[in-house]
């Protein structure tokens, strides 16, 4: 349900007829747009509506009785639980005042911003999402998030750690670890079968196994590798 203003002060062009009102000439303010008052109707009667009320169906506008008479539902806020007289934003399914629409960690106002939201509904802005909900990288403790333009993320996991594909190297010599060059970890170092081998004792290095990740992620369908075989995980955000 909404109401209008009219205001001979007004300039600009009309949201209706798309011409241009004059200073002088009697116009009103409406869902954030400017309307000659005789281009101001219902769409589905063509009844005047400056001075009355009115309301908003999906950026139509209808009048006091065809609203109630084609048996229009008013949209309610999923957040305040309010009637939506102007402005809606639809999102997730749900109905949302653009001032009530907000970022559930930081608080910040989300229309015309860029968001996603988890199982349970809950709006995020991009950042904070990631903070919440991105894995962070053991080596240089950076969020592991997805490359530019894809929703995938491509991590590393191994000793119940997570790592960027890059960083998941030899802490002695820097060389690339994967399934193929496995991590031998020792003392929680991550190391090569051959740097490994340098800091361990002959005795121990002929029984010295590689590291076997288990299967924890919940957003993929994990499958054990051979013992010793990192696993390199693709997992979608939402």
């Amino acid at each position: 349900m909404e109401h209008n203003n009219s205001n001979c002060q007004f300039s600009g062009v009309c949201h209706n007829c798309k011409q241009q009102i004059n200073g002088c000439e009697s116009a009103c303010v409406a869902m954030e747009h400017l309307y000659h008052v005789h281009c101001f109707l219902c769409c589905f009667c063509g009844n005047q509506l400056i001075g009355q009320i009115f309301y908003n169906v999906n950026g139509k506008i209808y009048c006091e009785q065809d609203y109630k008479n084609l048996g229009f539902s008013p949209n309610y806020c999923d957040i305040c639980g309010k009637i939506i007289e102007l402005k809606i934003i639809q999102a997730l399914g749900r109905s949302y005042h653009p001032s009530c629409f907000r970022c559930s960690v930081c608080q910040t106002e989300l229309d015309g911003i860029p968001f996603t939201g988890d199982q349970e509904n809950r709006i995020y802005c991009i950042p904070d999402y990631h903070r919440k909900f991105l894995p962070t990288c053991a080596v240089c403790k950076k969020l592991i998030a997805p490359t530019k333009g894809s929703k995938e993320i491509l991590r590393v996991v191994s000793m119940e750690k997570d790592f960027h594909i890059d960083c998941f190297r030899c802490e002695d010599c820097g060389i690339q670890l994967s399934n193929k060059r496995p991590c031998y970890p020792q003392d929680d170092h991550i190391l090569c079968r051959k740097c490994n081998g340098k800091r361990t004792p002959i005795s121990r290095s002929l029984q010295v196994t590689p590291v076997n990740s288990p299967c924890d992620s919940p957003n993929v369908t994990p499958r054990c590798l051979p013992r010793g075989r990192p696993r390199i995980l693709r997992s979608k955000r939402e």
